[in-house]
This record gives structure tokens, C-alpha cells and sequence, in this order.
């Protein structure tokens, strides 16, 4: 195995362990389906969706997404519903996130789409510093994501908080943070807060 990896496979091939097989439909990012003795049956009572979830073949595609590296591992990269549209293209945040986090100045970070009149969504980031004292730039944070992503997958606006807001089951609430995105002019916001 690699690290960020549950295991490696081919495009539109399984990647397998003892416990569970995984499908990517291509090579590119895409949904990820899975199959175990584990995998639910369907939804209760609740046919269209579990229609819309289980394939004939028994195959559960979930809404997560994920890629297969040049050795094949499955890498994940974050839910479909939390992908934005920037230029046309998909950006992915847990993929901009995981990258944020490797910043010596972020210990947490979460990353939302907001509308933008020319771009159609543009990426802004949530951060939790490591030192409140000296946090980061928006612009060391753009090249720093920037070194390993494309550049329209690099933040386009900063928010720094001193913890990111979590639902009910502890995860990052993402409708809360785009709550907190700071008014801005007409054609975007490109800005710190």
C-alpha cells in the first residue's frame, strides 16, 4: 500500500482487499463504486434512491470521488456534491485541502466554492493556523498549492478561523463556512478576511 492509498487496480478495474472491491469508471477523477458482504441492500422503503445508488451489478457507487495514480493505487480526493466549477473545470476540495495542510502555517483547512460572475465558482479557503499569532497569506498559500496542483485549483480567497465549525457526526460543516464567506464586489471575491 501507499500512504493516501486503500490499495492499487487499474481504470474501470477492481482494486481489492479482504474486505471490500472498488471500481474507478476511468482515469481521470471519477466516481468511486463499491461491493463487500458489508454493502447495504438499499434505502428503507425508499426505491428511486436506492435505484439511483445500487447499479444491477450490485455495485454501490458511492458520491465519493477518487483517481487512480500511474502505479494504479486509488487515491481519494472528496465528495461529488462539494466539488466546484471554476473556468469549466472541476476542482476538487479535499484534493486543494490536503494540500493546504501540508503548509507549515495551516493545522486545519477546509475549502468551499462561491459564485463568482466571471468564473462561474471560485475556491476559498477556510484556515486554522498554526500559530494564531503569525497565520498565512493568501498569497503564500496560492503558491504554495500551486507547486502540486494546477493553477486553477489554487484558493482564490482566505478566511482564517480559529476552529472550522463541524455538524453533528463531527465532520466539517461546509454549508456553515460558506455562510461565513465575506460579501464581495461584483466579479468575485479575491480577497483575505
Amino acid at each position: 500500500h501507499r500512504f493516501g492509498s486503500p490499495g492499487g487496480g487499474g481504470p474501470g478495474k477492481r482494486v481489492e482487499n479482504s474486505r471490500v472491491s472498488a471500481i474507478i469508471a476511468a482515469e481521470q477523477p471519477g466516481r468511486i463504486a463499491v461491493r463487500s458482504p458489508a454493502t447495504m441492500r438499499g434505502y428503507w422503503r425508499r426505491p428511486q434512491e436506492t435505484a439511483a445508488a445500487l447499479g444491477d451489478d450490485g455495485w454501490l457507487y458511492t458520491e465519493d470521488m477518487g483517481f487512480l495514480d500511474a502505479h494504479g493505487y486509488l487515491h481519494l480526493i472528496g465528495r461529488e456534491k462539494d466539488m466546484y466549477f471554476r473556468a469549466a473545470f472541476n476542482v476538487y476540495p479535499g484534493e486543494v485541502e490536503d494540500a493546504l495542510n501540508q503548509h507549515p502555517q495551516v493545522a486545519q483547512s477546509a475549502v468551499v466554492g462561491v459564485p463568482d460572475d466571471v468564473l462561474g465558482q471560485q475556491g476559498w479557503a477556510f484556515v486554522v493556523p498554526t500559530d494564531a499569532a503569525d497565520p498565512p497569506t493568501l498569497e503564500a498559500l496560492r503558491d504554495w498549492v500551486g507547486r502540486d496542483l494546477a493553477s486553477y485549483k489554487r484558493p482564490d480567497g482566505l478566511t482564517i478561523v480559529d476552529a472550522l465549525p463541524t455538524n453533528a457526526m463531527y465532520k466539517v460543516d461546509k454549508r456553515a463556512l460558506k455562510d461565513l464567506v465575506p460579501p464581495f464586489e461584483k466579479g468575485g471575491p479575491g480577497g483575505i478576511s
